[in-house]
């Protein structure tokens, strides 16, 4: 038997073929269109296009390749950003006189991994019906990403489909690192820097945000959101202003959604000195900034934003750090940030129970001798404190001479998601960030008698002290046969101590076990009727 190939619609890697048994003189009622006839090569248990590889094979009996996709063999995705995606429905066409039944749609090529099929493999499609794969297109990197959408039946391959899609994105370009104002008092001066995008989709600039001291000093004539088309650029200017003559410094934070920069920095002063703070640098189990100060002015109070978004989600950040230098020139600052302690340092073990968060160390080529009014402003997370903890109870340890010292701190700010604090440091140094706790003690606990008659009551007097730094509160319980009597909640202040009476009333003889939570107070023995009482007393048992 051969087969001879009616057309060919598309490739013949892919495309719709129709044939029919010559012999037997069956034909598709519906021949397809687009190709000139071909000759089919025949072997003993199948006839296939000639040329074409074995994906295109006609199982022996039939008179035609039983699916199409559409029209066309190519799912175009077209220009799609990277980092988000676009979604096709690809169609696919039962041509043939039987109902075919898809089990399997894989995808395949270099690229595979940027297509996903979204549903499941279509389950059967009758002549004529047309159903559909849904496949997403993710772009992870910027150009072409090509690959192969399979259908599969149960007896092997269906057919194929190129899938093809770009993934383009914004590429911001700032043409310097500095502006640097002349140092005028009451007359406005500008300066102008240029943006870029050398992408290929549209940049957005979210927001030009000007952090620092000296923020008020400085005003771009555009805050954002603007939009920068693929080679084009944008001027911006930028304002300063100061009524008083001082030496000023502020960081302006460009902001846009360029998926390797989404964060630039642009150095504002009016004064020779020039810093550079470098991307964050996130490893495993820490979180490196590096700065560079150019032409440092000695005695005149300098401000570093060092934050950046990579590290604004994280558990303990350092933002900025405010120093004055009291020689010129250059130095570097090193801010590491990590969860567990440095090799060296002391361990962290506050008296009060204060529970470490984070670690900060600090490295400078400038000797702290040579610094002075350093001023630390760092965040930290708000579910890192439970319910009843404040930000009152966030504190930053420096160590010095093997000891933990906590240095005072102020909540400045708060965010969404941060509380922000400032504190004064004696350098730049080692430091630990923790959340004071409420702990507490029972102190004493003394039942009034231990002898009663049924009817009667006993008080028991319970003395409880907040051994902890933080305020807290702690419930008191009165235990007997492990039912929970009678019970006080106290709120007591951090080093503070509070006194509770609770009472428990004895209806019928017997000895009973008092407890104070899991403290033992006394044995209480509960006679018929008073004067079955002998020797009454008084005791006060402590605690064990």
């Amino acid at each position: 038997m051969c087969l001879t190939v009616l057309s060919v619609t598309g490739a013949l890697t892919g495309g719709v073929v129709w044939a029919a048994d010559g012999a037997a003189g069956a034909a598709p009622s519906e021949p397809s269109i687009e190709s000139a006839q071909k000759q089919c090569a025949c072997d003993s248990d199948a006839a296939r296009v000639d040329g074409a590889d074995e994906a295109n094979a006609l199982e022996p009996g039939s008179n035609a390749a039983r699916v199409a996709f559409g029209t066309a063999q190519t799912a175009d995705f077209g220009r799609t950003a990277v980092g988000s995606n676009a979604t096709r429905e690809v169609p696919i066409l039962n041509i043939g006189p039987d109902p075919v039944t898809v089990t399997d749609a894989t995808i395949e090529g270099d690229d595979a991994d940027a297509f996903t099929v979204t549903d499941g493999p279509v389950s059967s499609i009758e002549p004529g019906e047309t159903e559909h794969v849904t496949v997403v297109f993710s772009p992870d990197r910027d150009g072409t990403h090509r690959a192969t959408l399979r259908l599969e039946r149960a007896t092997g391959l269906l057919a194929t489909a190129d899938l093809t899609g770009t993934g383009v994105t914004p590429d911001i370009e700032v043409d310097r690192e500095q502006l640097q104002f002349a140092n005028v008092t009451d007359q406005t001066v500008a300066e102008t820097f240029t943006l870029t995008n050398n992408g290929t989709a549209p940049l957005t600039v979210d927001a030009l945000r000007i952090v620092g001291p000296d923020r008020a000093a400085f005003e771009p004539a555009a805050s954002g959101p603007f939009t920068i088309e693929p080679g084009q650029s944008r001027e911006v200017p930028v304002r300063f202003t100061q009524s008083e003559p001082a030496a000023r410094f502020a960081t302006m934070h460009i902001l846009s959604d360029d998926p390797e920069q989404p964060q630039r920095n642009l150095w504002l002063t009016n004064t020779p000195t020039v810093a550079r703070v470098s991307p964050s640098h996130i490893k495993t189990d820490r979180t490196h900034v590096n700065a560079s100060v150019v032409d440092a002015e000695p005695n005149a109070t300098q401000s570093l934003n060092i934050s950046w978004p990579a590290t604004r989600d994280d558990t303990v950040a350092i933002d900025a750090l405010s120093y004055t230098p009291e020689r010129g020139g250059e130095f570097s600052i090193n801010v590491t940030k990590r969860d567990a302690q440095f090799e060296g340092a002391p361990a962290f073990e506050p008296a009060d129970g204060t529970e470490e968060v984070a670690f900060v160390s600090m490295d400078s080529t400038i000797a702290n001798e040579d610094l002075r009014d350093v001023t630390i402003t760092f965040r930290v997370r708000q579910d890192q404190l439970a319910g009843d903890e404040a930000p009152d109870d966030v504190a930053l340890y420096t160590h010095q001479n093997g000891q933990w010292i906590e240095l005072p701190t102020t909540l400045v700010d708060e965010s969404r998601t941060h509380y922000f604090f400032e504190t004064e440091s004696p350098g730049l140094l080692d430091f630990a960030t923790g959340i004071k706790q409420a702990n507490f003690r029972i102190d004493d606990a003394a039942v009034s008698v231990t002898e009663i008659s049924a009817g009667e009551s006993v008080d028991v007097v319970v003395r409880v002290t907040n051994v902890g730094g933080a305020d807290g509160t702690y419930t008191v319980r009165l235990i007997r046969d492990d039912t929970v009597v009678d019970q006080r909640e106290l709120s007591i202040a951090a080093t503070g101590s509070r006194q509770t009476i609770l009472t428990e009333s004895f209806d019928n003889p017997g000895t009973y076990e008092l407890y104070v939570n899991d403290h033992l107070v006394g044995n209480i023995t509960v006679h018929g009727s008073a004067d079955g009482l002998t020797d009454l007393a008084f005791t006060a048992r402590s605690p064990a």
